[in-house]
């Protein structure tokens, strides 16, 4: 089978509001602790039975200095 991803905010993380500091990027680790282990945002890529995708989803920027 095949697994998609589209997503926004892999690259850049999104930013804090009035000194808020940055959140995380959302990414995406296919077959993780493997040879081949590989980062991605938006992308497309082969899978069989039993691969493992880890799934860490974006957080939002802070707001105000701390």
């Amino acid at each position: 089978g095949e697994f998609l991803t589209i997503t926004k905010r892999s690259k850049a993380a999104p930013w804090g509001l009035a000194g808020g500091g940055e959140g995380q990027p959302t990414r995406f680790t296919y077959f993780p602790g493997t040879p081949t282990e590989r980062m991605s945002g938006t992308g497309r890529i082969t899978v069989s039975a039993g691969d493992q995708v880890e799934v860490l989803t974006g957080g939002g920027g802070g707001y105000g200095k701390a």
